[in-house]
């Protein structure tokens, strides 16, 4: 685990602790580490934003459906029988026939059930087929929980941070 940073003006240590302790030695060091980064806590960046900003259910299926190689984002969907009439769905091609749908859930903790999610993958599917459900195969479903979160900065000297531990966004902007 990583327990300190030394910057000079040629490089960059860094030290990790286990039985003998490591010193690693290198031109720059990249924090690549997630957004619990220890690289950002080290170089005392802040990382301010907001925390479980919206929840999505999601889905990804082997389908076939009109749009080939577009992304789709349909606001209030009219056929929406189930819950909330508000709300949006994406849909995102994927490599070999695969989508990933995406749907706006209302605010709070409710539980998402198995159930839940099943019913909104057939009524997406019917309501972009106009009514007949096309064949697929469901993959894998879940939720995610978007957070905004930037660091105030992405470098410190000869320090980096990239990914994670640099952002927190949506996946879909």
């Amino acid at each position: 685990r990583l327990d300190g940073i030394e910057q000079e003006k040629s490089g960059v240590t860094a030290h990790t602790r286990g039985p003998a302790g490591t010193w690693w030695r290198g031109s720059y060091l990249v924090g690549c580490d997630g957004p619990r980064s220890t690289v950002r806590k080290l170089q005392d960046i802040r990382f301010p934003g907001r925390t479980a900003v919206e929840r999505y259910a999601v889905a990804a299926l082997r389908t076939e459906l009109p749009w080939t190689d577009e992304a789709l984002l349909h606001r209030m969907p009219p056929w929406r029988t189930t819950g909330p009439s508000a709300g949006e769905v994406v849909g995102r091609p994927l490599p070999d026939g695969v989508w990933r749908l995406d749907w706006l859930l209302p605010p709070g903790k409710d539980l998402v059930t198995p159930e839940l999610l099943v019913n909104r993958v057939r009524e997406t599917l019917t309501g972009w087929a106009d009514g007949a459900t096309p064949a697929y195969e469901l993959l894998d479903t879940g939720v995610h929980t978007v957070h905004h979160r930037l660091a105030r900065r992405w470098r410190v000297g000869r320090v980096l941070l990239a990914g994670d531990a640099a952002h927190l966004l949506g996946a879909l902007g």
